[in-house]
């Protein structure tokens, strides 16, 4: 059996937060193979991007500053790793190179490479045996399609097929997240979340998964932020539940990352899926499961949101193709909020992944004439999550007299999801409204 381990970046992101990492895996594992996926290092993401952006006008950042974090005083071979991954970006990191979305994929992937190889060495400095399947490892089980490479989809086929190759005989395997192979042996990125979907595509590939240990800063799911304070830890979330609590922001892997495991779900294998705190991973935590037997209202939560309002432009079915591209995309973050049959729709894009995107498309329909932006605004998404919605059908009257209570009006109400109910509110109401809504549903909670 196999238990995997994903680490972001806060969680590894000094040599003193790897050695705790390092003494917690072993009981993880309980005896069996522990699979680590590794995002980069705190911020060398973001560095590596405003790198790549300084290199297309012309002006190079020296990689110690952009890796900064990698330069470490270790024993083993990571420096040789070091310098070999810095000699293969030197020799991409060129004012041209940089502009190729292929070239752009390897370099913005090397932070998480690093990370892979700096946490093997210092769990054999711990006296682990342990090795890095690497991207560029014929046994590299991860991959991805799409047109977006920057946002590329996990192909759970592909990967299974892949995932056949998967083997080591080693006790602790590091793979770095965030991306996967494509065709040509191309590197697809995932987005942001990417080790996230590394971790749960992993999940779905293998077929002999014990559990998944999604290791956070943070102990578990919470009922709500009120206040600037985390209330309760929610024990346990269904697979459907845990998938909308992320569309509306909760801290949680994202929606998107979560669909290889209810793949994995919905094909009868069903690993233990923990979201837990990193420094103590037997606190409190959230688990995962394919349908939880708590039938409450669970989350209360909130994110960003950019609403636009499209009509049809000279053509009456430019809203149809609009939205069926859309759909296509896998690298959109976007609600559908509704539709005026032949006048106009109303879609909201979430701040990020979502509206850059949706905002490309836009001018690409509207210089085709086949639709017009009549409205941009910016909103927030707030709302509840819970299966108890099913059995309590006071539920949608509650959270609306709540909010209404407080002096927020509803701009839009999309419609419902099976377990959630969500409300487009203004930007400035956003932290009210999820403080009257938790009001309305966790009297009890601190």
């Amino acid at each position: 059996m196999v238990v995997i381990g994903k680490y972001g970046g806060t969680s590894i992101g000094t040599v003193e937060k790897i050695n705790r990492v390092a003494e917690h895996a072993e009981d993880l594992a309980k005896g069996e193979q522990f699979v680590g996926i590794t995002s980069a290092m705190d911020d060398t993401t973001d560095r590596t991007i405003r790198a790549e952006h300084s290199a297309s006008r012309g002006k190079l950042i020296d990689l110690d500053e952009i890796f900064a974090h990698y330069n470490v005083d270790v024993n083993g071979n990571f420096r040789n790793v070091r310098s070999n991954l810095f000699r293969e970006f030197r020799s991409f990191y060129t004012r041209d190179l940089v502009r190729s979305p292929e070239i752009s994929a390897r370099l913005r992937i090397t932070g998480e490479r690093l990370s892979a190889h700096l946490v093997s060495e210092l769990f054999r400095e711990h006296g682990f045996d342990s090795e890095v399947i690497d991207i560029t490892d014929e046994r590299f089980p991860l991959a991805a399609s799409g047109r977006d490479i920057h946002n590329a989809y996990p192909n759970l086929a592909v990967s299974r097929k892949r995932a056949e190759n998967f083997n080591s005989k080693h006790r602790f395997v590091f793979i770095p997240g965030y991306g996967g192979l494509m065709e040509d042996d191309l590197i697809g990125l995932y987005g942001r979340g990417g080790s996230d979907i590394s971790a749960f595509l992993l999940a779905y590939a293998l077929d002999n998964v014990r559990s998944v240990w999604i290791c956070t800063d943070v102990d578990g799911i919470k009922q709500a932020i009120v206040n600037g304070l985390e209330t309760q830890t929610v024990r346990e979330l269904g697979i459907k539940e845990a998938m909308e609590a992320a569309v509306l922001g909760a801290k949680l892997p994202s929606d998107i990352a979560l669909i290889p495991l209810e793949a994995a779900f919905n094909e009868g294998r069903n690993p233990e899926v923990y979201i837990t705190n990193v420094q103590h991973v037997y606190g409190e935590r959230t688990k995962i499961v394919p349908e939880s037997s708590d039938r409450g209202i669970k989350v209360v939560a909130g994110r960003d949101i950019i609403v636009y309002k499209i009509a049809n432009g000279t053509d009456e079915n430019g809203i149809v193709g609009f939205l069926n591209r859309l759909h296509k995309d896998y690298g959109l973050d976007w609600i559908d909020m509704g539709m005026r049959p032949r006048r106009y729709i109303i879609v909201g894009a979430f701040q990020g992944r979502g509206h850059e995107g949706i905002e490309r498309i836009i001018a690409e329909f509207e210089r085709k004439g086949l639709i017009g932006l009549r409205e941009k605004r910016e909103a927030s998404y707030v709302g509840v999550v819970g299966s108890g919605m099913y059995t309590d059908h006071t539920t949608g009257f509650r959270a609306k007299s709540s909010l209404a209570k407080n002096g927020i009006n509803v701009l839009h109400h999309p419609d419902p999801g099976d377990f959630s109910l969500g409300y487009v509110v203004a930007r400035q109401d956003k932290v009210k409204s999820i403080e009257a809504l938790y009001r309305a549903f966790f009297r009890n909670g601190r």
